[in-house]
């Protein structure tokens, strides 16, 4: 999904966050036009769920306002483009409450990246 989520959200210029019992992460924009500068993004929550041995993507609708969101990619600091680097400090505080509520909760998945050649992949957190 992370690689299909900058995708869908530098194309539509929206907030990607992904959710799975094996997966959390945020995906902003890689880049913007100048005039979104100051402009809030539409955010798409995606989860992941399995039923039985099949998977499915699925909207989840989100309470609107200043929820937590999970941690925003270490490769979107790595790849964004100058246009879209203000984006972090948007949404830093945001991906601060993700972590604080994770440290007071557990069985909770916040892995960024995993190995999908390793069996491990499709292991719970």
């Amino acid at each position: 999904m992370p690689d299909m989520g900058y995708l869908i959200a530098t194309y539509y210029k929206v907030v990607v966050i992904y959710l799975s019992n094996v997966q959390c992460i945020t995906l902003l924009p890689l880049m913007l036009p100048s005039e979104l500068y100051d402009v809030e993004l539409p955010e798409i929550s995606i989860g992941f769920v399995k039923i039985g041995n099949k998977g499915h993507f699925v909207q989840v609708n989100l309470l609107p306002g200043l929820i937590p969101i999970p941690t925003i990619s270490s490769e979107w600091h790595m790849h964004n483009d100058k246009t879209a680097q203000h984006l972090y400090l948007r949404y830093q505080a945001r991906e601060e409450q993700f972590k604080q509520v994770l440290s007071t909760v557990d069985n909770v998945c916040a892995r960024e990246t995993m190995d999908l050649d390793s069996d491990s992949s499709s292991e719970k957190c």
